[in-house]
């Protein structure tokens, strides 16, 4: 859980949603045993914002003249309402930072320890996903997905502490996928356990997981040029 000995280490997922994300965060709670799963929120960011950005916060002054010991406060009070909200007896936490909006310097004073898992997917098949469950259209889909992947790669600056993962080597090389993410954020892999169990999963696709979206998958030729660059930095070739 989020508590006064782990709360500057959690494991974030960034990136762009329909990318497995609920699967990952499950899996570290419920199969591997050692993760609290956070839903997935803002409230970080909003309680920071409104600490350190609202025009009222320009009165700090009045409470003290030591910026630094106004910065201190403020980030204990964001670390506080997570110990507060999210009790667990677990010894670590993980929460979803999804979306573009993700200010890598924030994230990295907040939580100097994190972990970063940067979840991708071909955009071929990601972005009917969002469409479907989220509901966006094609256009606005396309946008999300573009910026929620450039915001991740910002995280890159932190070296060993960001990791990229498919989310199609969950189909194709499942045990050593969740072996490079265990040992990503140096845990023990049980190879025994069931890591099959899918989560969240798109109406259209209940049962059919396995296939990865065949049958309704787009073609390169209908995405937009910046999405297929993308795709290429991502690691996927027309």
């Amino acid at each position: 859980m989020p508590n006064p000995q782990n709360i500057e280490s959690p494991t974030l997922i960034i990136g762009s949603g329909r990318t497995s994300s609920s699967y990952v965060i499950s899996h570290l709670q419920h199969t591997a045993g050692v993760s609290q799963e956070l839903i997935e929120n803002y409230v970080c960011r909003d309680l920071y914002r409104a600490l350190a950005e609202a025009p009222w916060c320009e009165d700090w002054h009045y409470v003290s003249e030591d910026q630094a010991e106004v910065r201190a406060r403020i980030r204990k009070t964001v670390h506080d309402a997570l110990i507060t909200l999210f009790p667990s007896d677990l010894p670590s936490w993980t929460m979803k930072m999804l979306w573009a909006g993700q200010d890598p310097g924030r994230t990295d004073w907040l939580f100097p320890d994190a972990r970063y898992l940067h979840l991708v997917r071909d955009p071929r098949t990601c972005v009917p996903s969002i469409m479907e469950r989220i509901g966006h259209s094609k256009r606005k889909a396309c946008t999300e997905y573009r910026y929620a992947n450039q915001n991740a790669f910002e995280f890159r600056r932190f070296g060993e502490r960001y990791l990229m993962v498919r989310q199609e080597d969950f189909l194709t090389d499942r045990v050593n996928t969740w072996r490079r993410i265990h040992a990503h954020l140096g845990i023990e892999f049980d190879s025994s356990a069931d890591w099959t169990t899918p989560i969240n999963v798109a109406e259209s696709q209940i049962g059919r997981t396995e296939r990865g979206r065949r049958d309704s998958a787009m073609r390169w030729g209908s995405l937009p040029k910046p999405i297929r660059r993308l795709a290429r930095d991502l690691g996927y070739d027309e």
